[in-house]
């Protein structure tokens, strides 16, 4: 039986310790995800070249077992300052550090060393699929007129799948529809959510963003 896909669900938690579930929940891990792509097993096959007195395949052995996960969200903050957004775990699983100052600001900054990592739990109609150990990189996409967006690719560990009910997500859905206009609207409108509210501010924000990564990235 085919498995509909709309009934997919992400949940990440930040790992305590490398490769060990943290069991992540429908309640404080879901994230709200624009696509949502799994390759469920890649792995490097390596054949045993025995000299054997007789004909036939040679047995093969899957090495280097993993799982790749795509996903991709709206680049939108958690619309509490000093909050991080749902889908901080992974940026930090991507080789960045996290900096939270209460009711303030969350910051992230690229690190060469002490790496996070995260488990994924992917669910699809009732099958669900753990990923542990997950790091990765991602891609930022800022078009003017379209919702900014950030794409993981993550490989973590494979385990295999269970039958289990999706968990019940509890995730933030609402987009401030000023991220699409023209014109900057009133900074009211705009103070609970922190996305990009005009052309100007959308390319004065992906500069900011990217000027300050690099230069983050320049003292690794």
């Amino acid at each position: 039986m085919a498995l509909r896909t709309s009934q997919r669900l992400l949940l990440v938690e930040e790992e305590t310790t490398y490769g060990t579930d943290p069991t992540p929940t429908g309640a404080d891990n879901a994230i709200l995800v624009r696509s949502l792509e799994i390759s469920p097993f890649q792995s490097d096959a390596v054949e045993r070249e025995l000299i054997r007195g007789y004909m036939g395949n040679y047995e093969t052995l899957h090495a280097n077992q993993r799982v790749e996960v795509t996903i991709e969200v709206e680049m939108v903050g958690s619309g509490t300052a000093g909050t991080a957004p749902a889908f901080g775990p992974l940026l930090k699983a991507c080789g960045n550090s996290e900096t939270v100052v209460s009711d303030t600001s969350v910051t992230y900054a690229p690190v060469s060393s002490s790496f996070d990592s995260v488990t994924i739990h992917f669910f699809q109609d009732g099958v669900r699929q753990a990923v542990t150990g997950a790091r990765g990189s991602f891609a930022l996409s800022a078009e003017v007129g379209q919702i900014p967006t950030i794409t993981f690719t993550m490989l973590g560990i494979y385990n295999a799948p269970t039958d289990v009910s999706n968990a019940t997500p509890r995730i933030k859905t609402k987009l401030s529809r000023c991220c699409l206009k023209t014109a900057t609207p009133p900074a009211s409108s705009c103070s609970a959510m922190p996305v990009l509210c005009s052309r100007s501010a959308l390319i004065k924000a992906t500069k900011a963003f990217t000027a300050s990564w690099l230069a983050a990235a320049k003292k690794c």
